[in-house]
């Protein structure tokens, strides 16, 4: 709410700046949707959320009514074009004739959908800008790009928070630059609806995902009939968990371009190519795993875990130092975004751990679930020594971790 208020109050004092010689307009409005949903057999029926697989469930009719009141702020002078403040209030309630469930009721809480500012024509038409919640839907003409702001509230908004900038370089030559960031703790809304997710941008349900984005359009034309644009972006998520399953953080790139030739008055076509590359912080589960070859005995305990009495064990002297799916990591060295299942067999002598035993480089995004048995000391989950210099970030241990007599 503190974001939004910010925002409102700088949009409001950079129009009056701007047009400090010009005229204000006031207006105002209202719309209403009414969507009906005739339902079975599909995805989250009778319950489980989008996250289920298709259930047999009874048939399901459904009415969605969408009122939205929106209020809008303009001026405009002769050299700094024209701006506005705008904003949308809505809301969304149910009836459900059949079953005849009491999802939600009217009012049931309100959102706030969209406010920001726009100016257009700045600095003698060379500059379009538009800062503030609004929505993402058809940016630039990419419907096929842009097609949801905020995904975890189905469909009464779809907005992000966003600065858009365009640069008129030409009549036919256009520059669009970009830059979103929607949080997942960002709702600004009054009221409460329990059939909906705790969240309007993310999964809801405990999850706690950011997204942001960022990217550039360029738009001419080849000739009058062959308008042509060229765009890159890069889009992520933050880690995120929604009910103990944890989902990556994700990364990605994006590059492309199409061309639409306009045969005639009538008939055009679009052609297009893209590609996307990435990456994200899922990594690789190891399973059946075995890391036992550490332990070589001149002569077999009785015990292997010591006498007891904190005695380090004898006729160890074939056993090896430094066990792990790495024995020493350098300064330089890195071991991300692995995970070792809880089927896999783990048995060291000293100074190891699953991952890494000598630690002096990096270890980031790794879990083990497996159980860790060492025979002497310096035994880890993760790593067994971790040394200056050395560093583990963002890890989890959840197998048993057990050492003959000390340091675990």
């Amino acid at each position: 709410m503190k974001t939004q208020s910010a925002l409102a109050v700088a949009a409001l004092a950079a129009a009056l700046a701007a047009t400090a010689r010009g005229e204000f307009e006031f207006d105002l409005g209202a719309d209403l949707r009414i969507r009906q949903e005739l339902m079975k057999n599909v995805p989250g029926l009778p319950g489980g959320g989008w996250l289920s697989t298709a259930k047999s469930g009874p048939f399901r009719n459904q009415l969605r009514f969408r009122p939205d009141v929106w209020f809008e702020l303009k001026a405009s002078s002769e050299t700094m074009g024209e701006w506005r403040i705008f904003t949308k209030l809505t809301d969304e309630f149910r009836w459900n004739p059949e079953p005849k469930v009491d999802t939600t009721t009217f009012p049931c809480e309100l959102i706030l959908d969209n406010l920001f500012i726009e100016g257009k024509g700045v600095f003698d038409g060379f500059l379009d800008l538009r800062i503030g919640r609004q929505n993402l839907y058809n940016y630039c003409g990419l419907d096929h790009i842009f097609v949801d702001g905020t995904p975890g509230d189905g469909s009464r908004t779809c907005y992000a928070d966003m600065a858009a900038f365009t640069f008129h370089f030409t009549e036919d030559s256009k520059l669009d630059l970009f830059a979103l960031y929607n949080t997942d703790d960002c709702d600004v809304r009054w009221g409460t609806d329990r059939s909906r997710h705790t969240h309007l941008t993310g999964l809801g349900r405990g999850g706690d995902r950011d997204e942001w984005g960022y990217g550039a359009i360029w738009s001419s034309k080849l000739s009058d009939n062959l308008p042509y644009q060229i765009f890159a972006m890069e889009k992520g998520s933050t880690t995120f968990w929604v009910d103990d399953v944890r989902y990556p953080w994700t990364r990605r790139a994006l590059l492309g371009a199409r061309i639409d030739p306009r045969l005639d008055e009538e008939w055009s076509l679009q052609l297009e190519a893209m590609g996307q590359c990435g990456r994200d912080g899922d990594g690789h589960t190891l399973h059946n795993l075995a890391l036992t070859s550490y332990v070589k005995w001149k002569t077999e305990p009785t015990s292997h875990f010591g006498d007891g009495t904190g005695t380090p064990l004898t006729g160890t002297g074939g056993c090896t130092l430094y066990g792990g799916i790495v024995g020493r990591l350098e300064t330089t060295g890195v071991v991300k975004n692995l995970t070792v299942a809880s089927d896999a067999t783990i048995q060291f002598f000293a100074s190891s751990g699953t991952f890494v035993g000598d630690n002096y480089g990096t270890v980031e995004n790794c879990r083990n679930y497996a159980e860790v048995t060492g025979l002497s000391n310096w035994i880890g989950g993760i790593v067994g020594r971790n040394n200056k210099g050395g560093t583990v970030k963002d890890c989890f241990n959840a197998g048993n971790v057990s050492s003959g007599y000390q340091n675990v």
